[in-house]
């Protein structure tokens, strides 16, 4: 039986519990609209085409969000963005701390 309160390993590539714990709900609150539909659609998987055609923007518009996604929630790449759209739409990243 696993050990629910047991660390997560140092060697783990990808640590959700440090994002969790780097990112509190104000960093989310700072994107615009624009950029909370872009991170939504990207916490669903969309591609960047798939952005662009769904918002009626182009790619190049995408493309040009995604890193102020991510330096305005702290994260590197898209694909802990996705992450954070995500736990911002289950209700995970609540506060100070992101818990």
């Amino acid at each position: 039986m696993a050990n629910k309160d047991a660390p997560i390993p140092e060697f783990a590539p990808f640590r959700v519990i440090d994002l969790i714990d780097r990112l509190s709900k104000s960093r989310v609150e700072a994107l615009t609209p624009r950029e909370r539909e872009v991170i939504s659609l990207l916490g669903g998987g969309a591609s960047n085409r798939s952005i662009a055609t769904m918002l009626g923007i182009t790619e190049r518009t995408v493309k040009a969000h995604i890193p102020r996604i991510t330096d305005k929630l702290d994260v590197n790449g898209r694909y802990k963005a996705a992450v954070v759209a995500v736990l911002e739409s289950t209700g995970t990243v609540t506060g100070p701390g992101g818990r």
